[in-house]
């Protein structure tokens, strides 16, 4: 039978060469104004809740054809606030926000194609974003530039470039998000443009062609890990079947409980087989002894198991990795009875842990490589 650490440098071999698996990628796709609101009216007459509905469902079939799973904030002629645009994003829990306009301005020379994204280099006090936007800044600027070009170079339009905004719906959400002026319905040649139901198949089309160059169909796993520093880690790390999420997020700023710990460790290691040396009931400092000063309570449910502990019972959704890390002397509990499964893990304790499951000697107080690591420490 192989070592724990073999295992563990056998994962991280993995980990490091094959490739992940991963989900179709989900867009919302927001058609602007509608119902009550209009939007601009174009020189012809021509609604902008009209033009933006009718690409914005150009756009979903496009994507759809391409792999995408798609959902719109409206399909029909209907009003949805700002704040509720952004709540049903939210709710929806995709990996991109597009929403789909037509410009207007008092200067009817003014003609072209724009994009809008919140960027954090220039906050209005005024008007604050989520905090989710202000980190996503780079990602939502990398997105509004993908779709902007392949927009321009689609329909041949004038790029009137990439606008920092602090429009609601680019401001406030969770995910990159991106908020694209077709053209001006304030320009007769552009309102013309955008009468035409060719160009407007042409304007979607070059829309998801920038979605495309951004993220391909098939690569949506943990939209909140979008930008984050593990992301990759992670990703690898699930396509081994060693992490899950929870609703599709990933949520990497929460912390891990003892029961998602001790699953982790299941995953990895072989932990039914025989109690490690230097496991607690062997005698190493524990954060039971180190916290009560007695580790009797603890060794004496090993052989038992999880079920041992008034607060562990067989309907946890962890219970079985529970009950090996228990019996294999990896995970202890409470003299008070308990194994306290939903607690945080502390570093303290995951590094107690790895060094039960190494049989790796403890460090002599003389040796402590940490300042704030006090000789007599637990762990």
């Amino acid at each position: 039978m192989r070592k724990p650490w073999m295992r563990a440098a056998l994962l991280a071999f993995a980990l490091l060469v094959l490739p992940g698996h991963a989900s179709a990628a989900k867009i919302v796709v927001d058609a602007g104004h509608g119902g009550s609101d209009p939007g601009a009216i174009g020189v012809n007459g021509l609604q902008e809740k009209t033009v933006n509905l009718d690409i914005a469902r150009r756009l979903r079939d496009l994507l759809v054809q391409r792999g995408y799973e798609v959902v719109m904030s409206r399909d029909t002629d209907d009003f949805i606030s700002l704040k509720g645009r952004v709540d049903f994003t939210n709710g929806q829990q995709p990996d991109l926000f597009v929403s789909v306009h037509a410009n207007s301005y008092f200067n009817a020379g003014a003609r072209g194609a724009m994009v809008l994204y919140y960027d954090d280099a220039y906050p209005q006090s005024s008007y604050p974003a989520s905090e989710e936007m202000k980190a996503l800044t780079p990602e939502s600027r990398k997105l509004a530039q993908q779709v902007l070009d392949a927009f321009v170079q689609t329909t041949g339009l004038d790029n009137k470039g990439l606008v920092p905004s602090a429009v609601y719906v680019v401001r406030m959400g969770t995910v990159p998000s991106i908020l694209v002026e077709t053209a001006f319905l304030s320009n007769a040649a552009d309102a013309e443009l955008l009468a035409s139901e060719s160009m407007r198949q042409t304007m979607a089309l070059g829309i998801a062609r920038g979605i495309e160059s951004y993220i391909s169909p098939q690569n949506s796993v943990f939209p909140d890990l979008r930008g984050h520093w593990a992301r990759d880690a992670i990703l690898r790390l699930k396509a081994q079947g060693v992490v899950e999420g929870t609703g599709g997020r990933f949520e990497p700023g929460r912390m891990l409980t003892r029961a998602e710990w001790a699953t982790l460790l299941g995953r990895v290691f072989d932990l039914p087989s025989a109690k490690p040396a230097g496991s607690a009931c062997a005698g190493d400092g524990t954060v039971t002894g180190g916290v009560y000063g007695d580790r009797s309570g603890s060794c004496g449910a090993a052989g038992a198991g999880a079920g041992a502990y008034r607060d562990a019972s067989a309907g946890h959704w962890a219970f079985a990795a529970l009950d090996r890390a228990v019996k294999a002397g990896v995970l202890e509990g409470y003299p008070d009875g308990t194994l306290r499964p939903d607690r945080p893990v502390t570093r303290a304790e995951a590094a107690a842990m790895f060094q039960r499951l190494a049989k790796a000697p403890q460090v002599p107080d003389s040796q402590q490589p940490f300042r704030d690591v006090k000789a007599g420490f637990w762990a």
